[in-house]
C-alpha cells in the first residue's frame, strides 16, 4: 500500500485474456457496491490494463470485472474481485483474473 490524498479512488489492473478471437478493441470495466449493487460501465482502449476509479463512497466494498471486446461485441467475463475504500487514506489497488482461457467469439 502507498499513501493516497484521495481515499475514495480503486485502481484495478488486469491482465489481457491468454485467447481471443478476433482483434480486441476496448476493455469494458464494471464496478459496483458490492453485494448487490447495480454496475457502472466504464469503457477503455486495448492497451490500457489499469484503470483508476475516482469519486468512489469511503469505507465501502466495490465488486469489478472486466470483459474484452472486439468488433462483434463482448466476450466472456472475468473472475470478480472486490476491493474496499478506506477512509485513511491507503490506495487500495485491486487485481481482476480472467479464467485461463477467454474467448471472443468472431462471425
Amino acid at each position: 500500500m502507498t499513501l493516497n490524498e484521495y481515499p475514495t479512488e480503486l485502481e484495478l489492473q488486469w491482465a489481457p485474456p491468454e485467447n481471443i478471437n478476433g482483434k480486441l478493441v476496448a476493455y469494458s470495466v464494471y464496478y459496483f457496491i458490492y453485494p448487490g449493487g447495480t454496475p457502472t460501465k466504464r469503457t477503455v482502449l486495448p492497451a490500457q490494463t489499469s484503470l483508476r476509479l475516482t469519486g468512489l463512497q469511503p469505507y465501502t466494498r466495490y465488486g469489478f470485472y472486466v470483459t474484452a471486446t472486439n468488433y462483434v461485441g463482448e466476450g466472456t467475463v472475468s473472475i470478480t474481485s472486490t476491493g474496499s475504500t478506506d477512509e485513511s487514506g491507503t490506495k487500495a489497488v485491486v487485481v481482476i483474473y480472467f479464467e485461463k482461457y477467454t474467448f471472443i467469439f468472431a462471425e
